[in-house]
């Protein structure tokens, strides 16, 4: 009798080849594997040997847009006030840590930190006030102007013996005759924004204005700068500095008194204005010393490298290439108006001095700063901005790139006060020392100091 063959299983009256059975499992086995990695958006290039790196993607969408996007599209005009209600407050400096992407469209996180949808202002100086009066810009005749370019105040402050004493001090305590006299200039001019004081006390009605004059005054005349001083004194409460028509002055553009800047008239008929201080800044003899000698009171023995990111191209071409060799510092801000150079956000104006100054002065020698422009105009800080998705709530705003054991990049989130030098100078002193100690155990026996 011939023996039969054994038979192949049968499932539902159907013949199972085994063999087929465990190809197709293991096909589809794979092929769910390659549409996980796919729905997890890594970036579309391969690793190379350029050092490009494939990076996770956060974002939050949810993030509300702190920065007032205004209306105008085309440039302003000098009667247009550039206003922006952006920039909040974090009260600690407590690190985080986010991963970001270079890819096109990187996928939407919404488990990301909440403590960046705050929108709170800066706290700023709270004085007591009197009852609101209305500085109308255009009335001179309530106002007594006090000098004029050929009549100057100079301060009582005694000037030290030197060979060049500095130029006395010129007072000026209205808009129109601050006007006048700021459109004849043709040289650069240091401008303190101050309150004014009051006529039956002779004192400021702030404090903090008292503080900041004592300070700019004593490091004029000790430093004796390039430029001349002129004292800008605004209202005699803040009620009138509130109102104060310098606030819509599309070169000043006056925020808060007390401000100290470096004020020059350019071909264009409008001003540059640059190392701005504000509030207790002025205060700060350091910061006034460096604002004064236009940063060569640290630069001059400090080379650390500064650079500026203008387009979100660029900025990925950095990221992609970064390697995490000497501590860096990215400083996102906003652009700035192609009239007088003047960055539209107004907290980032009066921050970017003090963090280069605290950068030149504590952080290490061989550090950078990168500062990155967010967006040329107020309408492009929106939610499609690219720069969305490193989880940038406001500007401006501080991260410390960092590359992990698997070549990732990653974040530190900076949580002090842009303006706090104190704070900054911990962070930056603290990564100065772990460079220190890194250069002394790589090369044992060599001063790193």
């Amino acid at each position: 009798m011939r023996q039969r063959g054994r038979r192949s299983p049968t499932c539902f009256g159907l013949r199972i080849n085994l063999t087929m059975l465990l190809s197709m499992c293991v096909l589809s086995v794979i092929v769910f594997y390659v549409w996980c990695i796919s729905q997890m958006e890594w970036g579309h290039d391969a690793p190379s040997l350029t050092g490009d790196r494939r990076v996770r993607a956060v974002q939050d969408d949810v993030a509300p847009s702190t920065l007032a996007v205004l209306a105008e599209e085309s440039p302003p005009s000098k009667a247009q006030r550039s206003t922006t209600g952006q920039v909040s407050t974090i009260n600690h400096i407590s690190a985080t840590t986010a991963t970001r992407s270079n890819v096109h469209v990187p996928t939407i996180n919404h488990d990301t930190t909440t403590s960046l949808t705050t929108t709170r202002k800066p706290p700023q100086t709270t004085v007591t006030t009197r009852s609101p009066t209305t500085a109308k810009p255009t009335t001179t005749s309530t106002v007594v102007p006090t000098t004029s370019k050929a009549s100057t105040t100079t301060t009582t402050t005694t000037a030290p013996s030197d060979a060049h004493p500095p130029l006395g001090v010129i007072t000026l305590t209205s808009f129109d005759a601050t006007q006048s006299f700021l459109k004849s200039l043709d040289r650069p001019m240091f401008l303190l924004f101050t309150c004014a004081k009051s006529p039956d006390t002779h004192e400021h009605w702030s404090s903090t204005c008292a503080d900041a004059e004592a300070a700019a005054l004593t490091a004029y005349h000790s430093l004796s700068p390039r430029h001349r001083l002129a004292i800008v004194r605004v209202g005699s409460s803040q009620a009138e500095a509130d109102n104060s028509p310098f606030r819509s002055d599309f070169d000043i553009l006056l925020h808060d008194v007390p401000t100290f800047m470096r004020y020059e008239r350019n071909n264009q008929g409008y001003a540059n204005t640059s190392f701005v201080l504000e509030g207790q800044s002025v205060a700060n003899a350091d910061l006034i010393e460096y604002a004064l000698t236009e940063g060569t009171s640290v630069t001059s023995t400090r080379k650390n490298s500064v650079e500026t990111i203008s387009d979100y191209a660029a900025y990925r071409r950095m990221a992609r290439l970064f390697e995490d060799l000497v501590p860096t510092y990215l400083l996102f801000m906003s652009g700035s108006w192609p009239h007088n150079n003047r960055v539209w956000c107004v907290y980032c104006r009066h921050r970017e001095a003090v963090v280069e100054f605290a950068f030149h002065k504590y952080a290490a020698p061989n550090a950078k700063l990168i500062k990155v422009q967010v967006a040329q105009l107020p309408a492009d800080w929106n939610k499609d901005n690219p720069y969305k998705k490193l989880d940038i709530a406001y500007v401006p705003y501080m991260l410390v790139p960092h590359v992990d054991a698997f070549e990732m990049l990653f974040y530190q989130h900076y949580r002090g006060e842009l303006d706090d030098v104190d704070m900054l100078r911990s962070m930056f002193e603290r990564d100065a020392k772990f460079v220190a100690e890194g250069t002394a155990l790589l090369n044992p026996g060599v001063n790193s100091g």
